[in-house]
């Protein structure tokens, strides 16, 4: 006899089968609601860890983690290089909405290759968030953080002191939000890959801004990309949807390959409301387009930007054939040749599997080309064996004159120097503040109805809409309906 709670039990007595049944029955009941409770109940919550609280390194913390664990750092310095390992974590500081916890908070790759990887097929849920990537002290550094074959988020980040690129990114798609990425070799560069860029800070990095090559595809939408010693924004057989930028005071004059924006090896972006000003370089201050592009660009305000030889504001060569729409290309200036505000250059001839020698064909529509000089020829466009088409366009108070060369196909255009076409005129445009760049027109401008509607934009720069008459210029003038003519 056993002892049971205090009683006994004897377990000599027969249990009946009904009573054993009926125990079975029970038990394959509360067996399956078992099962069924843990197929359709919620999972257990998402682990939160802490670092260095409850493991020592980043990378502990990240080895024991699963599935949609946050890995939340103290503030410190962290002189490890980390791999998310294929994981849909987070990892970030502990108010990555606070600049100064994001300041002092750093993973500091040290000398190790790479600071922060995503190389084992990362998705968008595999996240690093407000903190600080750099490698201050290594002789040798391939970038901050390394995406290859992955699609992470990485966002309200400072990149920073990384000799290479700030981020790398190769076969990837990453989303980066938010970040001041600054002091790098190049910021972002991008190989074969498609990144989503918005409202980040690209500054002072020792060569590009942002290089995109190898059949890359960029978005990038609200960002600065300024001050940074090489080109703002370089394309290589590439693509891209660039808006809302702010691209200045870029600095590529030891080459011709653009000061804000180069594009080469037939890459087409499309660039719209975007201001490009105060960039230099040996050619094409602003913008260079060569070797077969075809960009667009649209509703941009190109500025102040400085060359040494050729195109203050925009450089168009090697069959290169941009569209420009609606834009602003004022008071850019080439120190020691031509094309202040636009210079189109080529061979003359084309050659098949020779595009550098191609003729450029650039369309020009609706454009307001004003204040730009250069010390040679053409003040606002200089055209060498090209074939641009202009049209809608005013060209006024640019230095030493206004066109240069056989420019033929330039059409219902306001041209202060004269010019042969359909539609030219040259009187004042009366814009109405052109001292403070302000280049609206007055209600008495002689450019309001004075364009042709085909092939013409049907909104202005300001997202008016242009009647059947349109106005010359960037601007459609707003006048009441009685004071427009039908």
């Amino acid at each position: 006899m056993k002892k049971v709670w205090g009683g006994s039990f004897d377990n000599s007595i027969p249990v009946p089968h009904q009573v054993k049944s009926a125990f079975g029955t029970m038990m394959v009941i509360l067996g399956l609601f078992g099962t069924i409770m843990m197929t359709y109940l919620p999972h257990a919550a998402a682990a939160i860890w802490h670092v260095p609280r409850d493991y020592p390194t980043i990378q502990a913390a990240i080895d024991i983690s699963g599935r949609a664990d946050e890995i939340v750092l103290a503030r410190g310095v962290y002189y490890e290089g980390i791999n998310f390992s294929g994981k849909s974590i987070t990892v970030r500081s502990t108010d990555p909405n606070d600049p100064g916890v994001v300041a002092d908070t750093i993973i500091d790759g040290n000398q190790r290759d790479r600071a922060v990887v995503f190389s084992r097929g990362e998705g968008n849920d595999s996240v690093l968030s407000g903190v600080t990537v750099q490698k201050v002290n290594a002789d040798l550094s391939y970038g901050g953080v390394y995406c290859f074959g992955s699609s992470p988020t990485i966002s309200k980040c400072i990149i920073s002191g990384n000799r290479g690129g700030g981020i790398d990114c190769s076969d990837s798609s990453a989303t980066i939000t938010n970040c001041m990425i600054s002091g790098n070799g190049d910021g972002i560069d991008s190989w074969k890959s498609s990144p989503i860029i918005t409202r980040c800070i690209i500054s002072k990095n020792l060569s590009c801004g942002i290089y995109c090559g190898e059949n890359s595809s960029l978005t990038l939408v609200n960002c600065t990309i300024s001050e940074n010693l090489g080109t703002g924004l370089s394309f290589a057989n590439s693509t891209a949807t660039v808006h809302g930028c702010t691209i200045s005071g870029n600095n590529d004059e030891s080459s011709a390959n653009g000061g804000g924006i180069c594009c080469l090896s037939s890459s087409s972006p499309t660039i719209t409301d975007c201001l490009i000003s105060g960039n230099s370089s040996g050619a094409g201050g602003g913008i260079a387009c060569d070797w077969g592009c075809s960009p667009v660009i649209s509703g941009c305000t190109i500025t102040g930007n400085l060359a040494n030889t050729a195109g203050g504001g925009i450089l168009c060569g090697g069959n290169a054939s941009p569209i420009l729409v609606n834009c602003i290309i004022a008071r850019n200036h080439v120190s020691d040749g031509s094309g202040g505000g636009i210079y189109c250059g080529g061979a003359g001839v084309d050659l098949p599997g020779l595009p550098y020698l191609a003729i450029p064909k650039p369309v020009i529509t609706n454009c307001t080309i004003t204040q730009n000089s250069a010390s040679q020829f053409g003040g606002g466009i200089c055209s060498v064996f090209s074939l641009p088409i202009i049209t809608n366009c005013i060209l006024w108070g640019d230095l030493p004159n206004e066109v240069n060369g056989k420019l033929k196909a330039i059409i219902y255009s306001d041209i202060q120097t004269g010019h042969f076409g359909r539609g030219n005129t040259r009187k004042d445009p009366l814009f109405i503040a052109p001292q403070a760049e302000d280049y609206h027109l007055q209600s008495r401008s002689p450019c309001i109805n004075g364009g042709t509607s085909r092939d013409a934009p049907t909104e202005d720069m300001d997202g008016h809409a242009r009647d059947r008459r349109p106005d010359m210029g960037a601007y459609e003038c707003i006048l009441a309906p009685s004071n427009r003519l039908p």
